[in-house]
């Protein structure tokens, strides 16, 4: 009784669906049982706007909210720490809102912001941090160089780093400007959490390929697979791309 009384519940607070029997035939529970029903909702909606804080100013309170509904009515949260609800999100919106085309990028960089804030901490290793001699003969030695865990890169259709940028500035004339100068030709990004806060950086391709093996947790002779790419291995460590060095 008691466990398809919850599950009822569930469904009434996520799924709009009608609320258990229980509630329903005591007069004036339907009604107070839905101020359970919208906090809940707006504790999603306050949880995607909070990750997506450029998609949200971009689209407006109205037309979010709508994104919110349908979203939530279909990805449910499965676990408390609602940091962690929104993975979806982006994909969603390209399903319902295909236009503009570059509003699921602009959310795929918000959700990768927001889970770099709330990466577990961890200290950033620099050049200053490695034995000179380490770094010279990275080439040969077995080298391990651990990615920082709030590190995210992505590989975007659309150049919206611009754009981020001036939205969460509040600046709606540098937005408009550079939304209609977004282009195709796509930027990689690298998303993580600094000293100073989020940190967006737009990589050279080489520069990224570089940072994907790296992400792969392998040594630095088969991430470079020839000669050490010195300029990139040295933006990397001046932004903290690695937590942990390692000679295995």
């Amino acid at each position: 009784m008691l466990l398809e009384f919850q599950r009822a519940f569930a469904a009434f607070l996520m799924h709009g669906a009608p609320p258990p029997a229980a509630i329903d035939r005591a007069p004036g529970n339907a009604v107070r049982y839905g101020v359970y029903q919208r906090n809940f909702a707006g504790n999603l909606a306050g949880a995607l706007s909070g990750a997506h804080p450029a998609l949200h100013r971009a689209l407006g309170e109205a037309m979010f909210g709508e994104l919110v509904i349908g979203f939530a009515a279909t990805n449910p949260p499965e676990e408390a720490d609602l940091h962690r609800y929104g993975g979806g999100f982006a994909l969603h919106v390209s399903r319902v809102m295909p236009e503009p085309a570059w509003l699921p990028d602009l959310a795929r960089v918000d959700w990768a912001a927001s889970c770099a804030l709330h990466a577990p901490d961890a200290p950033a290793v620099t050049a200053d941090m490695l034995d000179a001699g380490l770094l010279a003969n990275a080439g040969t030695l077995r080298v391990v160089l651990r990615p920082h865990p709030s590190l995210r890169l992505l590989a975007l259709g659309h150049r919206v780093r611009a754009l981020r940028e001036a939205l969460l500035a509040g600046d709606d004339a540098a937005a408009l400007d550079a939304s209609r100068k977004i282009s195709t030709d796509g930027e990689n990004l690298a998303v993580l959490r600094g000293t100073e806060g989020i940190t967006v950086l737009d990589l050279p391709p080489a520069a990224f390929r570089l940072a994907t093996r790296f992400a792969g947790d392998i040594p630095v002779t088969d991430a470079v697979a020839g000669e050490v790419d010195a300029e990139a291995l040295g933006l990397f460590l001046h932004h903290g791309f690695f937590s942990e060095a390692e000679v295995t």
